[in-house]
């Protein structure tokens, strides 16, 4: 019996030893020619670089660049990649698009169809990367398919936002999984005539378009909005009202500052905060009161917003100094500390 027990036990330790011992020579093989894959790769770019650079950055192709197998193509692929991130002169630009939709269109097509997820992926990121506007139909398909992931919808959208697409529009408005940041990652993409198309739209958008639209606008610092901030601002309320005042206090031009002056008794922080920012933006000596009471806020953010605001203005360091030494309130006199000492260490 025991005996028995003992090959038994020696049968299993064998069979375990020679499936771990032909895991161990398939991990071999498959390095063995991912590494041979990887140095041809390296000498077909060795080969094709100087052919295609001086393609890119000339206009003349003073050799013909074989594309005919799967090898040659990633070659292509990897040194476009790399061009793309380097080239900022729009003609270059130009045939370096050219040259992908050449010898790559193809190949992007059959990967778009892949089941592999990452495949298709890596593929939306090189269209988008080498402007390939021939793509253009496999995108839109992508995003009409129901089975199309939201990772790959999104990329999509970016790209049709760097293909400064009209239709972009009206997917977006229907784009519910998109995120707050999604949304503003695309919509930075856009040159003035779309973002306009945007702005026309507003009031029929998805809440968070609304609020990528408004930050952008902060972002990009665009006075030619200021009108519209100042319409949102005094018509909406909540999340929007406030990403309206962000957006006119990152712009830096306040219409009429008489109606920013009721925020500083706002029931919401934010707004007190903003109001704050705002009126260090405008530096009329008429609001440091407001300010000085602002720093004793019982919000830290507005008690901080409050304090910067107060060091911009000329006199701003001797009443903050001031608060510092004989204010009977210790969260204003820490706050006036701090920003009279900020950068000093």
């Amino acid at each position: 019996m025991l005996i028995n027990e003992i090959v038994v036990l020696g049968l299993a330790t064998l069979i375990l030893l020679a499936l771990l011992l032909i895991q161990l020579i398939y991990l071999i093989i498959r390095k063995a020619l991912e590494i041979k894959k990887r140095k041809q790769l390296d000498q077909l770019k060795e080969e094709y670089q100087p052919i295609l650079f001086s393609y890119i950055s000339s206009g003349h192709l003073t050799r013909k660049i074989q594309t005919d197998t799967l090898a040659k193509k990633k070659a292509v692929e990897e040194l476009l990649g790399s061009f793309s991130d380097l080239l900022e002169e729009k003609q270059m630009n130009e045939r370096l698009t050219a040259f992908a939709e050449q010898h790559l269109g193809k190949l992007y097509q059959k990967q778009l169809r892949s089941r592999s997820w990452s495949i298709r992926m890596n593929t939306l990121s090189y269209i988008d990367g080498f402007q390939m506007k021939s793509m253009l139909p496999y995108i839109l398909k992508i995003l009409e398919k129901t089975s199309s992931s939201d990772e790959e919808k999104v990329l999509c959208l970016r790209i049709l936002a760097s293909f400064q697409e009209s239709q972009l529009v009206d997917y977006l408005n229907q784009a519910a999984f998109l995120s707050d940041s999604d949304y503003r990652n695309i919509l930075m993409r856009l040159d003035k005539k779309i973002f306009d198309l945007c702005v026309l739209n507003y009031h029929k958008s998805h809440e968070y378009m609304k609020y990528a639209i408004l930050d952008v606008i902060g972002i990009k610092k665009e006075l030619d909005y200021t009108s519209f901030l100042n319409h949102i601002f005094q018509s909406s309320n909540g999340e929007e009202r406030i990403r309206s005042l962000k957006a006119i206090a990152n712009v830096g031009y306040i219409k009429e500052p008489e109606k920013i002056l009721p925020l500083a008794e706002s029931d919401r922080w934010e707004e007190r905060m903003i109001a704050a920012r705002i009126f260090g933006i405008i530096k009329d000596p008429h609001f440091i009161p407001l300010l000085i009471s602002l720093i004793h806020d019982q919000n830290w953010w507005v008690r901080s917003e409050a304090g910067a605001s107060l060091l911009s203005f000329p006199s701003g360091r001797d009443i903050l100094h001031d608060i510092s030494k004989h204010d009977e309130d210790r969260f204003a006199r820490d706050m006036a500390w701090q920003w009279l000492h900020k950068g000093a260490i």
